[in-house]
């Protein structure tokens, strides 16, 4: 279990202790206006740290990677949440029905205007139907805050992924264009050789073709010419040919 995840979890369950007894407390006290008003504000308040503390728990869960019973803690807490809203609410209505009917028979007997009356009782609806529309919006803003958080987490990892495509191609690129260097080089190496291996066919082609069309012995007729040096060439081409055979 992460850190802060402990914390906010131990501060939820002082604030349902907190609620439990400010409850008990409530059902106790007296028709006392001032001392019902004061219970019901620390018990809303109670409740307002309750839903802070869930939203944080909700958060740290989904920002990681959390097994099944950190789920159910949060759903527990929750649950015991809501018990304690409703509760605040019946009371709420008990409580407010009672003063109705306390200043219905007060004005009764001050004998107040029927306008007053009506008016009186219309912005005391009108004020509770407002304050259960602000709960209710504060509930879908929590709502759209938690969707978009963790869509938030889905474009991260989206982001992540599509990094490292791009890394795996450009690593692609780099390795097609060392091979397509290696080939321009083995076919200029290739085209060299064959050019290479050319010369040195015709070369030989060449020296054996010589012999047989050109006497060297009716061509030094008359010249004082050393027949040794006649043979030394005749050995010699015989011998460069033969290296190449």
């Amino acid at each position: 279990m992460s850190e802060l995840f402990e914390i906010y979890n131990s501060n939820i369950k002082k604030v349902f202790n907190q609620l439990e007894d400010n409850f008990n407390t409530l059902k106790l006290s007296s028709n006392d206006n001032d001392s019902t008003n004061n219970i019901f504000s620390q018990i809303s308040t109670n409740l307002n740290e309750a839903q802070k503390l869930l939203r944080n728990l909700d958060i740290e869960i989904s920002s990681e990677s959390h097994s099944s019973d950190y789920y159910l803690i949060v759903k527990k807490h929750r649950a015991t949440y809501n018990k304690y809203l409703k509760n605040l609410r019946k009371l709420k209505e008990k409580f407010e029905n009672e003063n109705k009917e306390i200043l219905l028979s007060d004005l009764n007997k001050k004998k107040l205007g029927d306008n007053n009356e009506e008016i009186a009782y219309n912005s005391f609806n009108k004020l509770n139907e407002a304050r259960r529309s602000t709960i209710e919006m504060e509930n879908v803003g929590y709502d759209v805050m938690k969707d978009m958080n963790g869509q938030s987490i889905q474009m991260k990892n989206l982001n992540s992924k599509i990094g490292n495509v791009g890394d795996e191609l450009v690593l692609s690129t780099n390795v097609i264009n060392e091979m397509q260097k290696h080939h321009r080089k083995n076919k200029i190496i290739i085209i060299s050789y064959s050019l290479f291996l050319t010369v040195i066919f015709f070369l030989i082609a060449l020296y054996r073709i010589v012999p047989k069309f050109f006497d060297f012995s009716s061509n030094n007729e008359g010249k004082n010419v050393n027949p040794s040096y006649n043979n030394n060439i005749i050995n010699n081409t015989s011998n460069i040919t033969s290296i190449f055979e």
